[in-house]
């Protein structure tokens, strides 16, 4: 039985570079960030007692700068190299620094600099947001940050609350939050964004934007694969579908936006594909829902793969186990919104794990082990792991980037033990690489990505001459005795783990609690344990 786990949630954000020269803040765009669960994926569904997967740690986010800047390197048409720019004047256009109003005369609007901010308010700047108008309802711009907040004033709020710094403060109960922040913090009696499922009562959390499904917008669907198939299964309560996929077509034929497909334990056969717009659908396992998928494909998939239209759909997976059969990938996105799995366990695939093309995919607290194929984030697409265990791919890399794809890892722990012959890391093509409070072990070659920009920090690793801050380099013979069963792998953190106390640095947005759902320093510059475990 997989061990229940609380999720956490975390958010993306992400910044892209088109047909300019310079970034406003000075550094490359950055990868999205959040909190991750292991279902206890390093087990056969059977099996009982500890998780096998690894919890990566996070780290302080020291930059490994690359080897030219693009602010004086990149070029804007025929015109060369632009010169370094500063505000009023930030960005370049035809070889000269122009303030972010004349950027229409070149062809060019502020998205194409940084998609996070795409106004440009008077003093020449492109930001988030100038007006109200500007932000997605309810959310208020923020006249002196330029930000959409949650609040600019106490009436956003409602009694009794105030407005502090763009948050509703001095909450008692989560009835007092706004819906754009639902969840009413006991420690600081602060509205949040819901970072779980579990924190939605009867409904389910939209996690990368923090509010829970509306219930009066929502649709609940309802599998249990105990009963017969049929087609004019309803979905509903006493006439549950036998299959997730014959929920998923219904929530995909029916008008509402908001889905939550509840599952009862027992074992699906089919794949799952979302391939429709306007939706967002929560698949809601419990422990023992098990997938086993006997044809080629993907077993979770979001986006048109097709006609290959961009569809601004969302899926979020949870809680459940997938082993076995013949799927080619376990979960993939293309053109597509956010693909999210929270306490995802994966054994014996003989696919690859995961793979994005211009799409995002969050994993949280989840463990792949034994598969065909690792992680591959590919043209457009973005990877972010927290909380994961990544080990024991047959061919290839555990994590791959090709076409430029962006990974991001937090308190993630990721074993290649030589299968697959090319190390921990390959990027095929010029990529973002993000890692932080996370544990790279490997027998060699561990990353080959000369031409990525890699950002990494407060991280174990064996790979030789790894630059960054608070880096602990480590021996392939070092990793039988920090890993609690290096041999039968079992990445969690064994006795002998106990000196890499200080190998990873919590930061406020780093998750509170690690794979297993213990508690973590939750103290800003605490030392922490690199990789998804604390011991």
């Amino acid at each position: 039985m997989l061990p229940l786990l609380r999720s956490l949630t975390w958010t993306a954000a992400t910044s892209l570079v088109v047909g300019a020269c310079f970034n406003p803040s000075g550094q490359n765009p950055g990868a999205t960030t959040g909190p991750a669960t292991d279902p206890g994926g390093a087990t056969e569904p059977t099996s009982a007692g500890d998780s096998d997967a690894t919890v990566a740690p996070t780290s302080s986010g020291t930059t490994i700068e690359p080897t030219t800047d693009a602010a004086t390197q990149a070029s804007d048409g025929d015109t060369g190299p632009c010169p370094a720019c500063a505000a009023p004047t930030a960005y370049c256009a035809a070889g000269g620094c122009i303030g972010c109003q004349d950027l229409p005369a070149h062809g060019l609007l502020c998205a194409d600099f940084d998609a996070a901010k795409p106004q440009c308010d008077p003093g020449g700047e492109c930001v988030a947001c100038v007006v109200d108008d500007h932000c997605d309802a309810p959310l208020h711009c923020d006249p002196a940050q330029k930000t959409c907040v949650t609040c600019v004033d106490d009436v956003h709020c409602g009694d009794p609350l105030s407005c502090v710094d763009g948050q509703c403060v001095g909450c008692t109960g989560d009835e007092q939050c706004p819906a754009i922040q639902p969840i009413c913090d006991p420690a600081s009696q602060t509205c949040r964004s819901c970072r779980a499922h579990d924190e939605c009562p009867g409904s389910a959390c939209e996690l990368d934007v923090g509010t829970c499904f509306p219930p009066l917008a929502t649709r609940d669907w309802y599998v249990d694969p105990g009963v017969p198939c049929a087609d004019d299964d309803k979905c509903v309560v006493a006439d549950e579908c036998c299959s997730v996929e014959q929920a998923m077509a219904r929530a995909a034929a029916d008008p509402a936006a908001y889905h939550i497909l509840h599952v009862k334990p027992g074992v699906q056969t089919r794949p799952v594909r979302l391939a429709v717009p306007g939706k967002r659908v929560a698949l809601l396992g419990v422990p023992d829902v098990v997938f086993t998928v006997p044809k080629a494909g993907a077993v979770f998939g979001v986006g048109d793969d097709v006609g290959l239209q961009h569809l601004d759909s969302k899926l979020y997976v949870s809680r459940l186990y997938v082993t076995e059969g013949q799927a080619t990938t376990v979960a993939g996105c293309v053109e597509a919104g956010h693909l999210w799995l929270d306490e995802v366990g994966v054994f014996d695939v003989p696919g690859e794990v995961l793979s994005a093309d211009h799409c995002l995919l969050t994993v949280r607290r989840s463990s792949f082990r034994a598969t065909g194929a690792g992680i591959t984030s590919g043209a457009g697409g973005v990877v972010h792991l927290e909380n994961s265990i990544v080990g024991e791919t047959m061919t290839g890399a555990p994590l791959q980037s090709t076409g430029g794809g962006q990974l991001d890892l937090l308190y993630t722990t990721v074993v290649d033990k030589g299968a697959g012959g090319i190390g921990l890391l390959n990027c095929q093509d010029p990529a973002t690489v993000t890692i932080r409070n996370s544990i790279l072990a490997g027998v060699g070659g561990e990353i080959q990505c000369p031409d990525a920009e890699l950002k990494i920090a407060d991280t174990v690793t064996t790979a030789d001459g790894l630059g960054g801050a608070n880096i602990t380099e480590l021996g392939v013979d070092d990793l039988a005795s920090i890993f609690a069963d290096y041999a039968g792998s079992s990445y969690h953190l064994g006795p002998g783990a106990a000196l890499l106390d200080h190998s990873a640095v919590w930061q406020p947005s780093d998750p509170p609690i690690d794979i297993d759902g213990e508690g973590r320093p939750m103290t800003a510059g605490a030392p922490d344990f690199a990789g998804a475990d604390r011991p």
